[in-house]
């Protein structure tokens, strides 16, 4: 299948990715992809299964830009898989093929075109040659048709199950890769992933369900404890058993006085990564804090350690 994202940008869209709600009239296109891998199947609102090992995808187009000077191609698009939406964004060269793409997963409050993916993306696109992909987290972004508060977030959550969310976001996840494999101009076989704080939530499942497919991770500023986190919102367990079957090189970053994950949880989690080749790395300052070198930090560790150097 040829590539499938191809439209001209249009004018009416947020800067910052919130209102990418439905597509400018005529010039939406949609295929139908049947993307077969190895992992569980995606399941319709009604609880149906689909086949075995199969993702059934209707991807839509709203917008393509084609970088201008820039030489970053910016796709917006969704994914609608058996009536479940992901709003998703790439990032990619304007020419060639990219050889690995790096999953950016954003933090609570945030959506796919928050300020720190967009920077983030076009680093790796431009300085490392590399494709990035970002998708709205649950509840958040274009998934819900207006900005909720943090209570009726977790309220969300809770109402669908916090495990069931995780599943959910691992799936979606998965369905992205695979639509963006179908451009034929990323390589989807070496993988990196990015996500802090509520991005490692979500991104741990992910990478002990992606195996050796995930290379390289950036992770941190969440652990083993939350204090004051509803019962119906823990998802611990899954945490920890996700911990323990990651393989990818892994950068965990920690802010030392963080006051949302207490740190000795942030040092417990770092010490189930199962991983081989882990590093710890901790910078002063609170949850949200983030200085350029902690930037900078990530950045290049990706870039470094996305495509694996073969042995003599």
């Amino acid at each position: 299948m040829g590539p499938f994202l191809g439209l001209g940008s249009e004018d009416g869209f947020d800067v910052e990715g919130r209102s990418l709600r439905g597509d400018p009239e005529g010039r939406a296109r949609e295929v139908v992809a049947a993307c077969t891998r190895t992992h569980a199947p995606c399941r319709a609102a009604d609880g149906a299964q689909g086949d075995p090992g199969t993702h059934y995808m209707t991807v839509h187009s709203v917008r393509t830009d084609t970088g201008g000077e820039t030489g970053v191609v910016e796709d917006i698009f969704r994914i609608n898989r058996r009536g479940h939406v992901v709003p998703a964004a790439l990032w990619r060269p304007a020419s060639g093929t990219a050889p690995g793409l790096v999953l950016l997963g954003h933090g609570a409050g945030g959506h796919k075109r928050a300020r720190r993916m967009i920077d983030l993306s076009r680093w790796l696109v431009t300085e490392a040659g590399l494709a990035a992909v970002a998708i709205d987290g649950p509840f958040h972004g274009d998934r819900h048709t207006e900005p909720i508060t943090p209570e009726r977030h977790q309220a969300l959550v809770a109402a669908e199950g916090a495990a069931a969310v995780v599943d959910r976001m691992v799936e979606d996840w998965l369905a992205t890769i695979d639509a963006v494999g179908e451009l034929g101009v990323v390589a989807t076989d070496a993988l990196g992933y990015f996500g802090l704080s509520m991005g490692t939530r979500y991104g741990l499942p992910l990478a002990a369900a992606l195996g050796d497919r995930l290379h390289t991770a950036v992770l941190g500023k969440f652990g083993l404890n939350h204090p004051g986190r509803p019962a119906a919102l823990d998802t611990t367990e899954i945490t920890r058993a996700a911990a323990q079957r990651i393989t990818a090189q892994t950068m965990f970053h920690i802010q030392w006085h963080d006051q949302v994950f207490p740190r000795d949880g942030q040092l417990a989690l770092f010490d189930l990564l199962a991983c081989p080749d882990k590093r710890l790395v901790a910078y002063p300052g609170h949850h949200a804090d983030a200085t350029p070198d902690a930037v900078a930090s990530w950045r290049d560790f990706l870039a470094r350690t996305i495509i694996r150097q073969p042995i003599d």
